[in-house]
């Protein structure tokens, strides 16, 4: 990682004295009902409360739910990249009269969903455990988007969409054409063992599957 330029530093400088004193005076404000008019000055006034060791302010209530708020949503993140990364590889192993530009711009959204939930896993162990509930979630989310896109062919150029559209009606609707179990264990999913201390992300575009080269729109299915 580079040093910060003495442009950048000057910059963050600036940003902080402009700022420091605002979120200061955010969490010595008094006001009553933040929660509902401004949740971002309430989180400040509860972060003075605790700095202040005034826990008789604190807004128990409300920050009992945020807080539960704040897990769900890191618990949802994991599930919608998981599900990400479920559609993605349905697209690149399926997808019908995909182009190269395409398959490519697909592997990059599989390594950033990939490294977003390594990264959630690392910082977050105990979410290891809903793997398998999400994945179940996550496979059915996924496989009803993969199959509406499969079937609509929005990713195909104009000029040859409608031909690739008749020739998959001719095949089958992939609403059938799909399994109802997920093909991949949770390891060909995320590309790494998460219970293994020693394995980590090496590959965050690997395929379970050999990779299509020259996709056509020919009869591949599920």
């Amino acid at each position: 990682m580079t040093d910060p330029s003495p442009q950048e530093r000057s910059a963050w400088q600036d940003w902080n004295a402009a700022t420091t004193p605002l979120v200061e005076a955010l969490a010595r404000s008094d006001k009553h009902g933040l929660h509902h008019n401004d949740r971002f000055a309430w989180l400040l006034q509860q972060f003075g409360h605790f700095d202040r060791n005034e826990i008789e302010q604190v807004d128990h209530s409300h920050l009992k739910n945020e807080l539960f708020e704040i897990a769900v949503t890191q618990l949802n993140d994991l599930r919608n990249d998981v599900r990400n990364v479920l559609r993605t590889l349905l697209m690149i192993w399926l997808a019908p009269a995909a182009d190269m530009t395409t398959l490519v711009e697909w592997r990059h959204h599989l390594g950033d969903s990939r490294e977003k939930i390594a990264a959630a896993l690392t910082n977050n162990p105990s979410l290891r455990q809903f793997l398998p509930a999400i994945i179940e979630i996550a496979w059915k989310t996924a496989r009803g988007s993969a199959a509406r896109a499969l079937n609509n062919c929005n990713y195909v150029h104009r000029e040859i969409r409608i031909l690739v559209i008749r020739k998959q009606r001719d095949i089958g609707d992939w609403n059938q054409r799909l399994s109802l179990d997920c093909p991949w264990s949770l390891i060909e999913i995320i590309a790494y063992d998460p219970d293994d201390p020693y394995d980590c992300l090496l590959d965050a575009r690997y395929l379970p599957f050999v990779e299509p080269l020259l996709p056509s729109a020919g009869d591949r299915t599920l």
